[in-house]
């Protein structure tokens, strides 16, 4: 049951476009003698599409063409074999996690960041919560202000390191855990997770849990809502995981 992860848009806008378009670049026989000499008889990969007035094709992908031009196709119902882009087998050969979001946050636009209400940074590797805002005199010069732990300005190029990593959104490497446990959660040090970050805008919210410090590789753990997956992101996307209060207080 995946119906409570969220859907890779791209990979399922590619699915649908290669299952309701069949695009051979050539026809290589009218009717195949044998199966056997097309890959045929044993395909690599057999797709159904089902479309909206209920009509279904199925169409099975073979071996290679000798000149990997290609891969042999055939169409239930139709003794013609034709050849097919790679793209195809590509697509039709991934494992249904391939069909999961990697993404944690969206792009943000310039104008989306006018949006920004707040960023809490907390977690095992703080003392206490630091909660940067908007300031509060949009006619100063000065962007943004702590509240907790107490009030006082920020260095303001450094809460631009933050959000500006919205621009671009926050997307894994991959996906380390599909519906973990319990003890999974704690195995990467998310049940009581090294650094959280809470990022507050007019129309929504992320909540991240960010695990132990980076590993050998230069990858952290995060999970993000209430998403039941662990990311594994590279730890350079979440610099500002380590930022304490005075890292951003101005003077």
């Amino acid at each position: 049951g995946y119906e409570d992860l969220p859907a890779a848009a791209d990979a399922f806008d590619t699915l649908s476009l290669r299952a309701s378009h069949f695009n051979a670049t050539r026809v290589i026989a009218e009717k195949a003698e044998n199966l056997s000499d097309y890959g045929l008889d044993a395909p690599q990969v057999k797709f159904q599409s089902t479309f909206r007035d209920g009509s279904r094709k199925t169409v099975s992908i073979g071996a290679p063409v000798p000149d990997d031009s290609g891969l042999y196709a055939m169409r239930e119902g139709d003794e013609s074999v034709y050849i097919v882009s790679f793209t195809y087998l590509d697509t039709f050969s991934k494992t249904r996690d391939a069909y999961i979001s990697k993404q944690l946050i969206p792009i943000y636009t310039d104008n989306d960041a006018l949006k920004f209400q707040s960023v809490e940074l907390a977690g095992s590797s703080r003392e206490k919560p630091l909660v940067i805002t908007k300031y509060h005199d949009e006619t100063s010069a000065q962007l943004y202000e702590i509240t907790e732990p107490f009030p006082a300005l920020t260095m303001d190029d450094k809460v631009q390191t933050i959000l500006s990593s919205l621009t671009v959104g926050l997307d894994a490497a991959e996906i380390a855990v599909i519906h973990p446990t319990a003890e999974q959660i704690a195995e990467y040090g998310l049940d009581n997770p090294y650094s959280t970050v809470r990022f507050q805008f007019e129309d929504a919210e992320y909540y991240l849990r960010i695990g132990k410090p980076q590993d050998e590789e230069g990858f952290i753990h995060v999970m993000v809502n209430e998403n039941p997956l662990i990311y594994k992101l590279a730890a350079s996307m979440l610099e500002y995981r380590d930022y304490q209060l005075e890292d951003v207080l101005s003077g």
